[in-house]
């Protein structure tokens, strides 16, 4: 069939982009037949490779639905399931769906799928009180993608669950739940981020960073780019304006390097170059420091004490990361002062104990 193409996602509109990479899933999905019974609203039973075609987004109509989907059923008979996607941007307006009913859905075997991230859309879906149409929300459908991949580990699915969330489309907008209002309120009572505040200002200073031989000048207590904690400039050897941080990463949004469990927080080091320029001076940067066979045989030891670095792997994109090591907060049974002070000397012993990482950039 090879329809879509994962690579050629050319569509601007949030919606389109969005249908056009779940049409991607559904076709190259390894087995899609639970989850095009789940699209369909478990109303039939379908073969084992179900898909018998498919259409991207419709245009130049009366009704334009934002692409189709035909599967074959157990007894050979072909449906087609229309589809209406919305994104956060976008509401459900019901004389659309009515129009796509009567221009696409009036034999036994048509069928209008809405998708939405709201869940008070289903009052509009009741008004319209249609059997032709199957209300899902978002989240609905990356709960079952969840539990399929959970049984069945799949890449494709694996990323495309990644996306919606980190484009935040699978995302209930409108239900904070119980626990996520609990967190909040303990958040609030324990006063998190001031304790927080209070660990890492003493770590940097009260850390003697002249046992390691770094002349560090600054530090500042920030919260931006999806971590909070504790920025160290110091005065290298050789500047290529790198600065270390020390603290909590939380959000993967800026830097693109995905949180090892599913929105964990983690305790992490960053290690980062080319402070305040732009990416054309880190290609150069970069592009020297590949060049050292010392520093890159230095960089793959680390990567055996649990580090990560961005020069020899693609970590992420971001050119400024350069090195970092992280651990969940769930797996650090003991949050105090003095425990999270000692996992940072442990990071500077093992850093500079290799000489020549040391010798190139701190």
């Amino acid at each position: 069939m090879e329809v879509t193409n994962i690579f050629m996602n050319s569509y601007q509109q949030p919606e389109n982009k969005l249908t056009y990479n779940l049409l991607c899933l559904i076709e190259h999905m390894e087995q899609p037949k639970a989850f095009c019974e789940f699209l369909l609203g478990n109303k039939k039973s379908l073969s084992n490779n179900p898909l018998t075609g498919l259409k991207t987004v419709f245009s130049g109509g009366e009704s334009n639905p934002d692409g189709m989907i035909r599967l074959q059923s157990q007894d050979k008979t072909e449906h087609r399931v229309y589809m209406e996607n919305k994104t956060l941007r976008s509401p459900l307006v019901d004389t659309q769906l009515r129009n796509h009913l009567s221009k696409f859905c009036e034999d036994d075997d048509s069928f209008l799928l809405v998708t939405t991230p709201r869940i008070s859309d289903i009052k509009i879906i009741d008004k319209i009180n249609s059997d032709k149409i199957i209300f899902k929300t978002w989240s609905q459908i990356a709960a079952k993608l969840e539990d399929i991949n959970r049984e069945e580990p799949s890449f494709i699915i694996s990323q495309f669950i990644e996306y919606g969330k980190k484009c935040e489309e699978f995302e209930d907008m409108e239900h904070v739940t119980k626990k996520e209002l609990e967190s909040y309120i303990e958040t609030i009572k324990s006063n998190f981020e001031g304790k927080m505040r209070y660990i890492f200002d003493g770590i940097a200073t009260e850390v003697n960073f002249n046992n390691y031989g770094i002349n560090v000048e600054k530090h500042e207590i920030k919260k931006r780019w999806g971590r909070h904690g504790t920025d160290f400039f110091f005065k290298p050897k050789n500047d290529y304006y790198q600065w270390f941080f020390y603290g909590i990463y939380f959000d993967s949004n800026d830097y693109k390097i995905p949180l090892k469990n599913d929105r964990v927080p983690e305790l992490a080091f960053f290690f980062d170059i080319g402070y305040d320029h732009n990416e054309s001076y880190l290609d150069e940067i970069r592009a020297n420091l590949k060049g050292k066979e010392d520093l890159l045989n230095a960089l793959k030891r680390l990567s055996q004490k649990g580090f990560e670095d961005n020069l020899t792997s693609n970590l992420t994109p971001s050119k400024w990361r350069l090195l970092c090591k992280r651990i969940p907060l769930t797996e650090i049974d003991d949050f105090s002062y003095e425990r999270i002070k000692e996992m940072f000397e442990e990071i500077m012993v093992q850093l500079t104990d290799e000489t020549d990482f040391k010798e190139e950039l701190m």
